[in-house]
């Protein structure tokens, strides 16, 4: 019995240190990548799914289109 508890112990360690291992390696590469902040000056498209909605789509599309995206 205590063999077992002694294998499965020393598994569980091996484990955590390789969990611990690639977490750290991971999100030590995320913490130092730098995004690049830019304008975002493309058109987009605006797309309205809608099935039997003539009414609201009536009554809400000029404020759609109205939106300013900067």
């Amino acid at each position: 019995m205590s063999m077992t508890i002694n294998i499965l112990l020393v598994l569980s360690a091996v484990s955590l240190s390789l969990l611990l291992f690639y977490y750290t390696c991971f999100f030590s590469r995320l913490s130092v990548h730098k995004t690049i902040k830019g304008t975002f000056n493309s058109p987009i498209s605006i797309i309205i799914c809608a099935k039997n909605e003539l009414k609201n789509i009536r009554s809400h599309l000029q404020e759609i289109l109205e939106q300013n995206y900067p």
